[in-house]
């Protein structure tokens, strides 16, 4: 579904698939991913089995940086961008 960025919070909180302004969620059997700016950059994580976020240490752009706060996931362990990749591949 494609929604403005400002209403991503609300898709992220229930881990529901969405579109935004090059903001995106998709969920996976195991568990939730969003990425910014395409798949090579996973901003969050969330893993179902551990009952955790996990969120992206490094910086790619101001924008992936309003992202991130458009997002509002306050509770993570951080990573880096190659880690939670990793996490991903997990998921299916």
């Amino acid at each position: 579904m494609r929604i403005a960025n400002t209403n991503a919070r609300d898709y992220v909180r229930r881990r529901i698939s969405f579109k935004g302004n090059n903001l995106f969620g998709e969920s996976y059997p195991n568990g939730y991913v969003v990425y910014s700016y395409g798949y090579h950059f996973p901003l969050f994580v969330y893993v179902n089995k551990a009952c955790q976020w996990y969120g992206n240490s490094e910086k790619y752009s101001s924008t992936t940086s309003k992202h991130k706060t458009q997002c509002e996931v306050y509770d993570y362990a951080e990573g880096s961008t190659e880690w939670l990749q990793e996490m991903i591949k997990s998921l299916s």
